[in-house]
């Protein structure tokens, strides 16, 4: 994911379990990185705005999206989730999905789970491999 600028990337294998993208050498607590993963196999949406103008997309943060998250499901499939302004009315944050910002949705609270932590929150407390 992608926060204020930064970047997170794990990756998983079958024989090593989650890795840190940029220094494979880090060990990831994986109960860490699967419990923040969770929260993004939880969400749901709560309603769909359509045919969204570009120039609308300021109204709901998502014209220089806060966070964007992005993984790739089994198969290899690329998802992209942008993310932005937090509707507090009904507790939802607006997102859209890949590069189609035509599509707003406003999806259940939580996500913010999955980006909250920096790099520290997810190391193992045996440090390096």
């Amino acid at each position: 994911y992608t926060k204020d600028g930064k970047e997170l990337s794990f990756v998983y294998s079958e024989d090593k379990g989650w890795k840190y993208e940029k220094d494979t050498s880090l060990v990831l607590n994986s109960d860490q990185v699967q419990d923040s993963l969770k929260y993004l196999w939880e969400v749901s949406v709560k309603r769909t705005l359509t045919d969204v103008a570009e120039s609308d997309l300021s109204g709901f943060g998502l014209d220089h999206p806060a966070e964007v998250i992005k993984y790739t499901l089994q198969g290899g499939k690329q998802v992209s989730l942008s993310i932005g302004a937090e509707n507090t009315t009904i507790t939802a944050y607006y997102a859209y999905l890949n590069d189609d910002p035509s599509t707003v949705y406003l999806i259940s609270a939580g996500i913010e789970n999955v980006y909250r932590h920096p790099l520290e929150d997810y190391l193992s407390d045996s440090g390096s491999s």
